[in-house]
C-alpha cells in the first residue's frame, strides 16, 4: 500500500506546472504559535454558551480549540493559490492549486508537519437525488397526524405530555442544504433557527440549496398540530451546510469537520448528520467526530445505505451514536448498512424508523423517505428530550444512555446494534 502511495505521489508531482485542472492537499501545520489567541482568554473564539457547556462537563479548553495562525495560512496561499477549508481542531487547511512544483515548496516550509495529496479536480460525478413518495393522507387522529408513526416508535407523546418537547437544548444538523425552509412557514418555527451557515460556499444562501436537510430536519423540528409534529420542536437549531451533493470529493470531510467545529464553538448540546463516506481510513469525518464528542457534544450520524459494504464515516468513530434503518415491522431495511462487533465497540449503535418515514419536503408536502438519513434525526430529537429531562448528565452518560434504550442491548448485533431506539426508563 505505501509503494502504491509513493507512486501516486511521484505522478502527481509530475504534473507539468500550471498544467490544467486543479490539485487539493492537505497541509497540516506544527504549531499554533503567533496565532494571536490564549486559552486563557477562552471568550476570544468561543462562544459563551460553548464555555459554560464545557465548564459543567469538566472539559478543559486546550491548544486544539485555538484559531489557526493567520500568517501560516496567507504564507500557504500565497505559494499555492486558494484556500477551501480550514481547521483548527486538525490544525490544517485545504488548498486548491494550479501549480504540482508548490507542494514541494510547501513541503520545506519550517512550520509545515507534512502535506497530503487529496485529488486531482475532484470527481465530478452526477448524484442521484433521493426519492421521497407520496405519504397520502394520515389515518392518524391525534395532535401528531402524519408523525404519529414516528412518534409511537420513540415513545416520545410521555414526555411531550409533561412539556418536555427539547426546551433549551441546541441541537446543529449538518446536510447538504435546507431548500425551501424560508417559504414553510406552515411548517417551521424561524425563530428556532438560531444559527445558518454554508461552509462549502460562504457567501451562498442555504435555503436555496438540496432539500436533503429540510427533509432531515422536518422530523424534528416541524410543530403543526393534527398534521406533523416533530420529535423536538422546541429546540433551538443550528443548519450548516457542509455537502456539496455536485461532486463527489475527499475534501468534503474536511467541510464535515468545519461544521462540527462550528457547531461547538456556538455552544451546540447535539450534533447530528445525516451523511456519510467511504474513504481511506481513518477517514478525517470520524478523527473530527471523535474530536467532537470530547468537546461536550453528543454525536449522532446515520450509518449509510450501502448494506453489507460497511458503515460509512464518521458514522464508524468509537464514542458516537450510528443510526441504521427499520421498517414499521421493525425489521432491519435492506439497504441499512451492515457492521461489526470486535474490540468492545458495536456499530450500528441503534436502529430507528427509516422506511417510509414521514417528512416534510421542500414544497411543504408530507413525503415518504427511505433511508438512515431519517433513523438519525429520530435518534438526534429524542436525545433532546432525554437531555432536557436529565439535565446534570454529560455527553458522555446521554450517549451511554442511548445505547441502554435499544431493545437489544444484552445481545448487541452488527445489524442492528444495540437494538431499535425507544425511549423508556428514565430516572
Amino acid at each position: 500500500m505505501k509503494r502504491f502511495l509513493i507512486i501516486i505521489l511521484v505522478c502527481i508531482l509530475s504534473y507539468p506546472i500550471n498544467a490544467e485542472g486543479s490539485l487539493f492537499f492537505r497541509v497540516w501545520f506544527t504549531d499554533k504559535n503567533e496565532c494571536g489567541y490564549s486559552i486563557d482568554k477562552p471568550l476570544d473564539f468561543l462562544s459563551e454558551k460553548a464555555i459554560v457547556r464545557r465548564n459543567k462537563q469538566n472539559i478543559r479548553i486546550t491548544e486544539e480549540d485555538l484559531p489557526l495562525t493567520e500568517r501560516y495560512c496567507k504564507e500557504i496561499t500565497n505559494i499555492a493559490g486558494k484556500e477551501l477549508c480550514r481547521s483548527k481542531w486538525l490544525n490544517s487547511i485545504i488548498v486548491e492549486s494550479n501549480d504540482s512544483s508548490s507542494i514541494k515548496i510547501i513541503e520545506q516550509l519550517p512550520f509545515v508537519k507534512k502535506v497530503e495529496f487529496i485529488c486531482f479536480n475532484g470527481k465530478r460525478d452526477k448524484v442521484k437525488d433521493e426519492e421521497y413518495f407520496s405519504f397520502g393522507k394520515s389515518n392518524s387522529n391525534s395532535i401528531y397526524g402524519a408523525s404519529q408513526e414516528i412518534i409511537n416508535f420513540t415513545n416520545c407523546k410521555p414526555l411531550h405530555s409533561k412539556g418536555i418537547e427539547g426546551n433549551n437544548i441546541y441541537i446543529a444538523l449538518l446536510d447538504a442544504g435546507f431548500g425551501g425552509i424560508d417559504t414553510l412557514s406552515e411548517w417551521f418555527d424561524y425563530t428556532r433557527i438560531k444559527f445558518a451557515t454554508d461552509v462549502v460556499n460562504p457567501k451562498g444562501n442555504i435555503y436555496k440549496e438540496h432539500n436533503h436537510g429540510t427533509a432531515v430536519l422536518s422530523i424534528m423540528m416541524t410543530n403543526n398540530s393534527g398534521k406533523y409534529i416533530g420529535v423536538a420542536p422546541k429546540c433551538d437549531y443550528a443548519l450548516i451546510r457542509t455537502e456539496d451533493l455536485s461532486i463527489e470529493a475527499p475534501y468534503e470531510e474536511d467541510f464535515w469537520v468545519k461544521g462540527a467545529e462550528i457547531a461547538d464553538s456556538i455552544g451546540v448540546d447535539i450534533l447530528t448528520s445525516s451523511l456519510g463516506y467511504k474513504n481511506k481510513q481513518p477517514a478525517i469525518s470520524s478523527i473530527g467526530a471523535e474530536i467532537a464528542s470530547k468537546k461536550g457534544m453528543v454525536v449522532i450520524n446515520s450509518c449509510g445505505n450501502i448494506d453489507k459494504d460497511g458503515i460509512t464515516a464518521p458514522a464508524d468513530a468509537q464514542n458516537i451514536i450510528a443510526v441504521g434503518s427499520v421498517n414499521k415491522k421493525g425489521e432491519i431495511s435492506s439497504f441499512s448498512s451492515k457492521g461489526y462487533r470486535k474490540n468492545n465497540v458495536v456499530k450500528p449503535d441503534l436502529v430507528a424508523l427509516g422506511e417510509e418515514c414521514p417528512i416534510i419536503d421542500s414544497d411543504g408536502n408530507i413525503k415518504c423517505a427511505y433511508g438512515s438519513s431519517f433513523a438519525a434525526p429520530i435518534v438526534a430529537g429524542s436525545t433532546a428530550l432525554i437531555w432536557q429531562r436529565m439535565p446534570q448528565l454529560t455527553a458522555n452518560e446521554v450517549t451511554s444512555l442511548l445505547r441502554e434504550c435499544g431493545n437489544r442491548k444484552r445481545k448487541p448485533s452488527p445489524i442492528y446494534g444495540y437494538g431499535i431506539f425507544k425511549i423508556k426508563n428514565l430516572r
